[in-house]
């Protein structure tokens, strides 16, 4: 089975990581060895909502984040959720769904916050 790395650099804009991919050898070897792309982003374009794209493979309107706080009916508007977790999705991230196919996919999910 192949291996898939996924880099999201937020708030990276592509083309400075293209400037200075000469610079980041780990960068500059998945660029030339990898599948890359600059890709478009949804609307809003704020992390949470992009991110929980990304993760479910549909839209925002779709996958219920469609901001960085999610307002439940009939719950006090003092107490939203935070679309930062993944919990505030409607529809399963990826590698739940994946995990419950008869496959052997198997993921390994990570974050750095700097």
């Amino acid at each position: 089975m192949g291996k898939v790395l996924l880099v999201v650099l937020d708030g990276a804009s592509f083309h400075l990581l293209k400037e200075f991919k000469d610079d980041l050898r780990s960068f500059s070897t998945i660029i030339k060895e990898g599948i890359w792309g600059n890709l478009k982003s949804v609307f809003p374009s704020i992390t949470p909502v992009a991110l929980a794209a990304l993760f479910s493979g549909k839209e925002p309107e779709h996958n219920g984040i469609t901001g960085p706080k999610i307002f439940i009916k009939n719950k006090p508007l003092y107490k939203p959720l935070s679309a930062f977790s993944s919990t505030s999705l409607i529809d399963e991230p990826i590698w739940v769904y994946l995990s419950k196919k008869d496959t052997n996919y198997r993921s390994f999910i990570s974050t750095i916050i700097t």
